[in-house]
């Protein structure tokens, strides 16, 4: 995974879990979210955005 100008390698994958909300809208939200453990470094939790298919890193 790249962060930054960084690589960092995927451990595992901890957890897997899906968020689909406001249907009502033209765009509705409908993400699929991966909480990652990273070699070197602390968790790190990603989602793909399933009506685009782009990934993203959440930010806490």
């Amino acid at each position: 995974m790249l962060v930054g100008r960084r690589w960092l390698k995927i451990a595992a994958v901890e957890d897997v879990w899906e968020l689909a909300d406001e249907w009502w809208r033209n765009t509705p939200i409908s993400r699929r979210y991966y909480r990652v453990a990273t070699e070197n470094g602390p968790g790190i939790t990603l989602f793909r955005d399933l009506v685009t298919g782009r990934w993203y890193r959440q930010r806490a």
